[in-house]
């Protein structure tokens, strides 16, 4: 099973980067309706 614990929402990885939650996604190309990114 996975552990959501080691992932930010978009919109914490976007503040942490200093970005917009839109221009995040597009540097993922993942689909706008993803709500979490994997931080490695």
């Amino acid at each position: 099973m996975q552990r959501f614990d080691a992932y930010l929402t978009i919109k914490e990885a976007a503040e942490f980067l200093s970005v917009s939650p839109n221009t995040l996604r597009n540097w993922g190309g993942r689909p706008a309706s993803s709500q979490y990114t994997a931080i490695r």
